[in-house]
């Protein structure tokens, strides 16, 4: 028996790859069309979203198809005739779709309800098998998926007649067909199973899908075989959900959804069903790339990155996200107003301003304007901008130098007083400036510039004068002294008379002063009206007349004449008795001063 076995078994591959042959050959003409329209004769009955598998959580579209008619009889029958040549024969009576497997690539499963299945055999033996089948074919190789069977062989298939009712066909990973709900039992001889098999030699580009009803008799004898079923409805179970893709960014991120270093996007895919084809990547939502592995954005700004991902079964999700990059910190600078001097210096209170841009994620916030009112030496002041990113730049401007302080100005000679016209005067005048230091010194007397140390000479130089000494520091403040004084012409007073009667009624009213001058002047240039005696501290004005010009005392030098109250020098003296300086003193017309001074005593007679 082992022989005859063997011989079966080798018939049987044999019959499988001539089962191909026939599949092509019926296919021929319904080749070009779509799924449904090879199911011109079918109704939609329900459109549904559900899951027939409570084994599945995927959410899938469920379309169920029937026949407009009610069931659709189908029939497949073979009849074998002769001896053993052929030593089987394998017929196919009609197919319900024969459709390209593009068309079915988001197919989850293909149920088909049939009824009352029906078989006939002319001899009841061992030597025959009924089938009804979804075969994949691309012409060459084929997957086939066994709905039902009967093998009346001990060494092969039994049958699945006991479920004859509800059968399905599933291709879940788009690799490999899977028979659904009912496994087959295998024979004896190993574990073939028709009810699935790999898509491996099958090309897909090509392939064709079609439910077909066939019967096989490789017994010696004639014989008439047909199977018949009434199929209730198919249902195209689709996968509608699309890949859920998973973005991830990596980077440092800054303020304001901004990322202030490089960026790196990882994309994970994943689908429930069917499996993910392929992902892809773009910047303008036009050209793609294939993702392959993380993508690092280097640019700076705002950059779309567009992705979109396929399942196997056509399936798209697609979206985009923004990327904002800003590695630069912005620019920022300093000013301060006023500007300081030449040398650096300001003598007033600075404001420092900043200003900052960022040509990028734009400017966030500045430090505002400063203002500096104390006084000191190389004062900073810092200032710090923020962009959006939460990029920062700082800066520090320095060298701010304030003073507001005036030198002192110092004048030790001359003093304010009087001095004679007679030797010299040595001038002696400083600055001092502890902040900013003295930048110049400059001194003027009566107009013409001087130094420190000159030597101004009296004679020839009696009048009104004034020393002007100023000084300015680096910053520009200005100090200045000034001393006025007199070079006093020495004049010869005279007076008479020299000792006066408090209590005397005599017939003078006037007391007489005689003014000589030293060479060189002349007393007809004194200005009268200028002239004064000064008795006890009172100043007398001399009386309008007389005045004349002469030589009272007979020494060659000319003398004036000029006459003051005898009655307001006793009020002077206040009716005190002694010597009394007195001092005549004056201006002449051109401005020269002149001063002498006599002794004058009073007396009351008794005392």
């Amino acid at each position: 028996m082992r022989p005859k076995i063997y011989r079966w078994s080798m018939t049987f591959l044999a019959m499988c790859t001539a089962f191909s042959l026939v599949l092509l050959s019926s296919a021929s003409a319904r080749a070009d069309l779509s799924f449904e329209q090879s199911l011109t004769d079918w109704t939609i009955q329900n459109v549904e979203d559900s899951w027939p598998s409570t084994s599945h959580e995927h959410v899938a579209q469920i379309v169920t198809y029937r026949y407009s008619e009610g069931s659709k009889s189908l029939r497949g029958g073979s009849k074998v005739v002769g001896d053993y040549s052929p030593w089987y024969k394998r017929d196919l009576t009609e197919t319900i779709f024969w459709t390209d497997y593009q068309d079915l690539r988001n197919l989850l499963a293909i149920k088909v309800d049939m009824t009352d299945i029906q078989r006939q055999t002319s001899h009841y033996s061992w030597g025959y098998g009924m089938e009804i089948s979804l075969v994949l074919s691309d012409g060459v190789n084929q997957s086939r998926s066994l709905l039902w069977c009967r093998h009346e062989e001990r060494y092969w298939l039994s049958g699945i007649e006991d479920n004859p009712y509800e059968f399905s066909f599933i291709g879940a990973d788009g690799t490999t067909w899977y028979r659904y709900g009912t496994t087959l039992t295998p024979s004896r001889w190993g574990s073939t199973d028709f009810g699935g098999g790999p898509l491996a030699n099958v090309n897909l580009a090509h392939a064709k899908l079609g439910l077909v009803f066939s019967c096989v008799s490789w017994h010696s004898s004639p014989q008439t075989l047909w199977v018949n079923a009434l199929v209730d409805s198919i249902q195209l179970i689709r996968d509608v959900t699309p890949p859920a893709v998973a973005v991830s960014i990596s980077g440092t991120a800054g303020n304001n959804g901004w990322y202030t270093s490089d960026v790196v996007v990882t994309l994970t895919a994943t689908d429930g069903e069917k499996g993910v084809d392929r992902t892809e990547y773009g910047f303008d939502g036009i050209n793609w790339s294939p993702y392959i592995s993380p993508v690092k954005i280097s640019s700076e700004g705002e950059t779309t990155f567009y992705y979109r991902s396929f399942d196997k079964g056509g399936n798209l999700t697609s979206s985009e996200v923004l990327i904002k990059i800003d590695k630069t910190p912005p620019t920022i600078s300093a000013s301060s107003s006023p500007e300081a001097n030449s040398v650096g210096w300001n003598n007033g209170s600075v404001t420092v301003h900043f200003e900052a841009t960022d040509d990028i994620s734009g400017l966030e916030s500045l430090t505002p304007d400063v203002l500096i009112s104390t006084e000191g030496i190389n004062q900073t002041v810092s200032g710090v901008a923020v962009d959006k990113a939460g990029n920062s730049a700082s800066i520090t401007l320095s060298e701010i130098n304030i003073d507001f302080t005036a030198p002192v100005v110092t004048i030790n000679s001359p003093e304010q007083r009087d001095y004679l016209a007679q030797g010299s005067l040595t001038l002696d005048f400083s600055a001092i400036d502890e902040l900013s230091g003295v930048l110049s010194l400059n001194a003027q007397l009566d107009g013409t510039e001087v130094v420190s140390g000159q030597e101004v000479e009296l004679f020839g130089f009696g009048g009104r004068h004034s020393l002007i000494v100023s000084a300015v520091d680096l910053a520009g403040n200005l100090g200045s002294k000034i001393i006025n004084f007199r070079v006093v012409v020495p004049a010869k007073i005279d007076i008479d008379p020299d000792t006066l009667n408090l209590k005397s009624n005599g017939g003078k009213v006037a007391v007489t002063a005689y003014i000589e001058l030293p060479a060189g002047y002349i007393v007809d240039e004194i200005d009268i009206p200028n002239v004064r005696l000064d008795i006890n501290g009172m100043i007398i004005k001399p009386q309008s007349s007389p005045i004349c010009v002469g030589d009272h005392d007979g020494d060659g030098v000319t003398d004036l004449m000029t006459k003051f109250s005898r009655q307001e020098i006793i009020d002077a003296l206040g009716g005190a008795v002694g010597n009394f300086k007195v001092v005549v003193a004056g201006e002449m017309k051109s401005g020269c001063v002149f001063s002498g001074e006599d002794i004058l005593r009073a007396v009351i007679p008794g005392k």
